[in-house]
């Protein structure tokens, strides 16, 4: 989660990354009033502080408000991540000099990250509204095997 990719030892990052982003848009008439956005990774961008934080998501919430309406509900949902945060990893150096190039902290970067991709999705979603869904849940109840730690 927080080694140092610059060691000479470190080869590479292992285990698998989702790095997509589900939203579920609700409308009343044309406006969007609310989404549910699910992201694979905890909100932990801002760690040991002493103050509680909404994370990247209180950025996100200002982008998204700013981009959709002002009134517009955020659920923010943190899908499967494990042992994971959205801190850079590889290439820090350069990801900081970027940072402080745009004049922007991590937190803020990860936000216009999520909007952007909330955007590159919404007229496929304005599109494609339902006004009547069926919900249902199923639970099911399979094996893993044991993952071996590689060489």
């Amino acid at each position: 989660m927080y080694g140092d990719a610059r060691h000479p030892n470190f080869s590479h990052l292992e285990g698998t990354s989702d790095d997509s982003i589900d939203v579920l848009c609700l409308w009343r008439g044309d406006e969007i009033v609310g989404m549910a956005i699910t992201v694979y990774c905890p909100s932990q961008e801002v760690e040991g502080e002493t103050y509680l934080s909404a994370d990247f998501w209180y950025d996100a919430r200002q982008q998204l408000r700013e981009r959709f309406s002002k009134d517009l509900f955020v659920l923010p949902l943190t899908g499967a991540s494990g042992d994971q945060s959205p801190h850079v990893q590889i290439d820090k150096a350069a990801s900081e000099n970027m940072l402080t190039k745009q004049n922007l902290r991590n937190r803020q970067e990860i936000a216009r990250r999520l909007v952007r991709a909330v955007e590159d999705v919404i007229d496929v979603a304005k599109q494609n509204r339902k006004s009547e869904l069926s919900f249902a849940q199923r639970v099911e109840v399979i094996q893993l095997p044991v993952w071996q730690v590689s060489e």
